[in-house]
């Protein structure tokens, strides 16, 4: 996905879309606060050695993928207006924080350490403090764990930042909307290995 930014509109913000692996080992509850951030920061350094074209310093959004509990869902910062989203294809409610626990704070507090140690320190400080947002969207399903891989790609390639305008064409519950983009995605993903 990193990859079609090179040929997005000018109206479209720059997106940077972070490897999955940000999530596992450096959201582990089980090792150190010290020893998540080794991790983190070796997924970053690893992540901008694949892609030296790409900079924190330009993008208006990053995208982390987390696997959490055998389930996926987007967080997305936004470094020009400040905001900590947590996109997700289930309806959490009021218990939302719950539900998420300690894993979408311990990603910003070793992304805010990141981008303290890279130089970035406004940007680090902007994100400090921002509660995180558990968007709400009319699709959202209430009982569809199986299918949240393809509600995060769908996500990830058409959210821009905000809900005033965001379409994916996905719908509550709907299980054959979500097998077109089946499809879609695992050519898109495959045209993308391929370029690799």
């Amino acid at each position: 996905m990193n990859a079609r930014e090179n040929y997005k509109s000018t109206e479209s913000p720059m997106r940077l879309y972070m490897d999955i692996g940000l999530s596992i080992a450096p959201l582990d509850d089980k090792k150190s606060n010290d020893e998540q951030y080794e991790h983190f920061k070796s997924e970053m350094k690893h992540y901008f050695g694949r892609y030296p074209n790409r900079s924190i310093g330009n993008a208006e959004l990053i995208f982390f993928p987390v696997l959490a509990y055998g389930h996926l869902y987007l967080i997305s910062f936004n470094l020009k207006k400040p905001a900590f989203d947590i996109i997700d294809n289930i309806r959490r409610g009021r218990n939302a924080a719950k539900e998420y626990g300690p894993k979408p704070k311990m990603l910003r507090q070793h992304f805010v350490k990141y981008l303290l140690e890279d130089k970035f320190e406004s940007l680090a400080l902007s994100l400090k403090n921002v509660k995180p947002m558990y968007m709400i969207m009319p699709w959202q399903t209430f009982s569809n764990y199986k299918d949240c891989g393809i509600f995060l790609m769908r996500h990830m390639e058409t959210y821009k930042g905000d809900t005033k305008n965001w379409i994916t064409d996905l719908k509550a519950e709907s299980v054959s909307i979500l097998y077109k983009y089946f499809d879609l995605i695992t050519i898109k993903c495959l045209i993308c290995f391929l370029q690799t």
